[in-house]
């Protein structure tokens, strides 16, 4: 579902919110020389569909005031994306515990445990920005602040050569104050 509206010529308003269940239909398996049969790569009747989260939302606010020829606005947005998984197999029982004992003691120190467990489930997070703006013919300048309150957001989850190499979360920009200018010509 998506809104805008423009009230008035100071006021933009927009909100978009996104439910999905997004889940796979049917299960592929094979069977091995032993009759053993097995799911390949977690694609199984149920599972969910990676970076896909159930919830989603923003919204923005914009208010713009004319000054002579130069008009100056300031605008907030907000962005929710709720809990997701990286990788179709990432809800595959025991996938987020690595047995790093099977890797011998060469790891670039001393074993202090025999395993690694990570969480597969992204959680959700909210980002905040806010700007505040100066345009006139020509040109447009802004200062702007995003990730207001510094939330660290798991964007994804990494996994080189599968759970053999390293595992860790990719990140969202931390809070960042900026200018921006724009030349029209």
């Amino acid at each position: 579902m998506e809104v805008t509206a423009s009230p008035n010529e100071h006021w933009d308003l927009a909100f978009s919110t996104g439910l999905n269940d997004a889940k796979l239909l049917s299960t592929v398996t094979t069977t091995d020389t032993l009759g053993v049969t097995t799911v390949v790569g977690g694609v199984k009747k149920g599972n969910r569909l990676p970076s896909v989260p159930r919830v989603q939302g923003s919204g923005s606010i914009t208010y713009s005031l004319p000054i002579g020829v130069s008009r100056v606005s300031v605008s907030g947005s907000f962005q929710y994306v709720g809990s997701r998984y990286t990788q179709i197999d990432d809800l595959t029982p025991g996938i987020g515990t690595v047995n790093i004992a099977a890797f011998g003691a060469n790891m670039g120190g001393p074993m202090t445990q025999p395993t690694f467990t990570f969480n597969p489930l992204l959680p959700a997070y909210s980002l905040f920005n806010f700007r505040v703006g100066l345009s006139r013919t020509g040109w447009e300048g802004a200062v702007f602040l995003n990730n207001v309150t510094d939330e660290r957001a798991l964007l994804a989850l990494d996994r080189e050569r599968g759970l053999r190499a390293r595992v860790g979360y990719l990140t969202n920009q931390p809070r960042t104050l900026g200018v921006s200018l724009r030349f029209n010509y």
